[in-house]
């Protein structure tokens, strides 16, 4: 049975949390820099993001990203001369066996994240490659549902995020966090017709306290704020193997960050992006391109992202 399992990418958005902070400690050297919010796989999961079945999906994942502007909390731009670019390659293997549980199938997956980042931010200038923080995380897969009589697909996932990446606290950008991360997600897909099809994923992540913030910030802990992040997308089959639709997503930090215990004013993140997605697959093999537009972006940079995924099952 065909395993479309999607994976979320734990790298980009925290490289760019990275080069915010130190952005905002160039243009404003009152305010403490925040510390970097971890990736929650923006706009990395598309079109039948939750249908899946028991077997075996090896992916690997293509991103890049490109922005010249960051914005601060009131969403406006504070440096002119900003350049931002991160490519990131990401390894997920998810398996699905065939034990039950609560009348969903039990899986576990893993992902690994290598990526190289360059960045100028006002007299900064610094570009890292490496390995970011190992994934790991076990999901229940329900197939088979309906809602309103059309057939539905639903996930439920727990990833922990480990603190594994290329870290030295020597440099203002990092792959790795030096932290841990829990992701609990539920994504679904609803066959809307024969030929239509919505999905959705809303994604929760929460941060431990890290004990090894950058030499440069002058402190000693630091945490990042609760966040949610929300991929939707809708398409169409075109033929037996091509869909075409558009994908979006937000993201939005629910609490203030803190540095060494205190809470950090003025420090939540968000986002919108959007943009148009194609699916093709033959056989057991699937890839799927998207590219977005980011807008409205609040303590973060706001630029261009571009996604290709080749999957696999077996």
């Amino acid at each position: 049975m065909r395993r479309l399992v999607t994976t979320t990418s734990r790298v980009i958005t925290a490289v760019l949390a990275h080069a915010l902070a130190q952005t905002v400690s160039h243009a404003a050297p009152a305010t403490p820099p925040a510390p970097p919010q971890p990736a929650v796989g923006l706009g990395t999961t598309t079109f039948l993001d939750a249908e899946g079945g028991v077997g075996t999906l090896v992916q690997v994942l293509g991103s890049g990203y490109k922005a010249t502007r960051v914005n601060d909390a009131a969403g406006e731009e504070t440096l002119v001369d900003f350049r931002q670019h991160a490519e990131v390659a990401l390894i997920h293997v998810a398996h699905t066996s065939n034990v039950k549980l609560l009348g969903a199938y039990l899986g576990s997956e893993v992902l690994l994240p290598l990526a190289h980042v360059s960045l100028r931010a006002g007299d900064l200038r610094e570009s890292t490659t490496g390995i970011g923080d190992a994934t790991v995380g076990m999901y229940l897969q329900w197939q088979k549902l309906a809602l309103f009589g059309r057939p539905l697909s639903a996930r439920l996932d727990l990833d922990i995020a480990t603190p594994t990446g290329a870290y030295n606290r020597d440099r203002n950008v990092n792959l790795g966090n030096k932290l841990w991360q829990v992701s609990p997600y539920l994504a679904w897909t609803l066959r809307l017709s024969e030929r239509w099809e919505i999905s959705n994923r809303i994604n929760y992540n929460w941060s431990s306290v890290s004990h090894r913030p950058p030499f440069a910030t002058s402190h000693e802990t630091w945490q990042p704020g609760d966040q949610i992040a929300v991929n939707l997308s809708a398409s169409y089959a075109i033929t037996e193997r091509w869909r075409v639709g558009i994908g979006g997503y937000t993201l939005q930090q629910l609490r203030d960050s803190r540095t060494d215990g205190a809470r950090l004013p003025d420090s939540r993140q968000s986002v919108f992006g959007a943009g148009p997605s194609a699916r093709w697959n033959f056989g057991r093999t699937t890839m799927i391109a998207s590219a977005y537009k980011e807008f409205e972006a609040q303590n973060r940079s706001e630029g261009y992202l571009g996604v290709l995924r080749l999957m696999r099952v077996y």
